[in-house]
């Protein structure tokens, strides 16, 4: 087991290595196979975002949504951790510093590229 996270709906989640997970009739159902999921965050529409071991995706209840723009701006292995605030405007914390999506557009803050080499691990 990677990380567990209750929604606001109720409902238990766990990443693992084997992928996503959620508790329901006293056992585990995978929902997600073949990814490891390193962190489970809610979004604002009840979309769960995915921080794996191939990058950010959404799971929006039926099925994966990938992001090939994020891939564009960062790899996989960087991304840490992924948020979304109250305005809907998505929040990366990566090896690259702290990135913010909101709508088509991708911003780049902290740290500055010439400093820290370790960038931002977490988010809260």
């Amino acid at each position: 087991m990677r990380c567990l996270r209750f929604t606001h709906a109720g409902v238990l989640w766990a990443g693992t290595p084997y992928g996503l997970f959620y508790f329901a009739n006293d056992h585990f159902e995978q929902v997600v196979a073949g990814r490891y999921i390193h962190k489970i965050e809610e979004a604002r529409n009840g979309h769960l975002l995915l921080t794996t071991t191939h990058g950010f995706v959404e799971w929006d209840g039926s099925g994966v949504i990938e992001h090939p723009e994020i891939a564009t701006a960062l790899h996989a292995e960087d991304v840490f951790q992924v948020l979304q605030d109250r305005s809907g405007v998505t929040w990366y914390c990566t090896r690259k510093g702290i990135f913010r999506q909101s709508g088509g557009s991708m911003k780049r803050f902290l740290p500055d590229p010439a400093g820290d080499k370790n960038g931002a691990l977490h988010m809260y």
